[in-house]
């Protein structure tokens, strides 16, 4: 998946400035986004700040570039039961967290009216804790549950559309606690 994002952002970079125009995302424009994403399992929470600190980046006119920050919460939790050998069971939850927290930097390119088109990269910190709730007999076999995190790092390529020149819809994909995430976006 990242060799994916990172060969369209490259895409967007060459296709060249003819088709550019402004207007949806200029220096200082801000963008607040709220979605959800997808995974096999649930529906990760993702929120996004970034604002616009570079217009026509690298001499590419409509290249505007902006950073900000990156959160997203992912948990489930699935049941299981064991049998015990006399006709009876031991019942127990495992849980799992997902936390990122994280800085991206995006460059905006819009090729016509209304969408604004986006790649971009993120560095930041993951980290992901499983909990046990049961029977404190079997505790002992199952094990402890662990805790994970580290330093992480992720290509997105996304577009929105405006409804009007401050709220739209977007979309993304890449790699993150979801491939793909859709939401509301505000703009300020």
């Amino acid at each position: 998946m990242k060799k994916i994002t990172l060969f369209i952002a490259a895409l967007f970079l060459l296709i060249g400035s003819s088709n550019a125009q402004t207007g949806m995302y200029d220096k200082g424009t801000q963008l607040f986004k709220v979605g959800l994403g997808y995974t096999s399992l649930g529906y990760p929470v993702e929120v996004s700040y970034e604002k616009c600190i570079r217009t026509d980046f690298r001499g590419i006119k409509g290249l505007n570039v902006g950073i900000g920050g990156y959160f997203a919460y992912f948990g489930y939790s699935e049941d299981f039961s064991i049998a015990d050998g006399t006709g009876g069971s031991y019942d127990f939850t495992w849980g799992y967290t997902n936390i990122i927290v994280g800085a991206r930097a995006i460059g905006h390119y819009k090729f016509i009216d209304n969408f604004d088109t986006y790649f971009g990269v993120m560095l930041g910190y993951n980290r992901g804790k499983a909990t046990f709730d049961g029977d404190k007999e079997i505790e002992h076999l199952i094990g402890d549950p662990e805790a994970v995190g580290g330093f992480t790092y992720s290509g997105v390529v996304g577009a929105r559309y405006e409804f009007n020149p401050k709220l739209g819809v977007y979309v993304e994909a890449g790699y993150g606690v979801a491939n793909i995430t859709a939401g509301l976006a505000k703009k300020f």
